[in-house]
């Protein structure tokens, strides 16, 4: 097991530049983190047809570039914060360059920041007769980011996916765009005390 484990190592090393020698010892430059052991493991299983797609998930811009510049194979989807508050422009440029498929939790903001309750989001939908939700879920399609609406009720479920039968206008996506705020409802991925708490939740 340590053996292939340093042999993985050292393959993630050499990606960063690190040069190896067959029966010398190895000098790591560059820095390998714990998702890239998570990455080759999962590029091998995708070479080996036990994976349909390779995703990702709370990778802001810095991390992703990194990830892709860094792997053979670049990362299929990745899932993040992504709703009208946090719209996720520039995120969505990187992924857009790396051919990465943007996907959002909490399209509704968890109900924060009055989203059921906007004026705007409740505007538009009524054009359409269609529910706040309904309008915020078609405004990401539009936007061509994927939506994982969560809901236990059979009739919200049911209304998450009626949003293909109507379509938003492009002063509603300008209204609708200007919402955003730039910045998560939650939490930052920044903050050491937040990635300290994250870092706990899987010991």
């Amino acid at each position: 097991m340590k053996k292939t484990v340093m042999r993985k190592y050292a393959q993630l090393a050499v990606r960063r530049g690190a040069h190896v020698k067959k029966g010398q010892g190895c000098v790591i430059y560059a820095q390998v983190e714990q998702h890239e052991f998570a990455q080759l493991v999962a590029e091998e299983a995708y070479r080996a047809g036990k994976a349909r797609a390779i995703g990702v998930s709370n990778f802001y811009p810095d991390r992703l570039v990194d990830l892709a510049e860094f792997n053979e194979i670049r990362p299929m989807v990745n899932q993040v914060e992504t709703h009208v508050f946090n719209q996720q422009v520039r995120a969505r440029e990187v992924m857009r360059r790396y051919g990465t498929q943007i996907m959002s939790w909490a399209p509704f903001a968890e109900g924060r920041n009055g989203f059921f309750t906007n004026p705007v989001l409740e505007a538009v939908g009524r054009a359409h007769g269609k529910s706040v939700a309904q309008t915020a879920l078609r405004y990401l399609l539009q936007r061509g980011v994927v939506v994982i609406p969560k809901s236990v009720h059979r009739q919200r479920m049911e209304e998450n996916f009626d949003v293909f039968d109507f379509s938003l206008t492009d002063a509603e996506m300008e209204n609708i765009a200007a919402l955003d705020r730039g910045e998560s409802l939650f939490f930052s991925h920044y903050d050491p005390e937040v990635v300290g708490w994250l870092a706990g939740l899987g010991k």
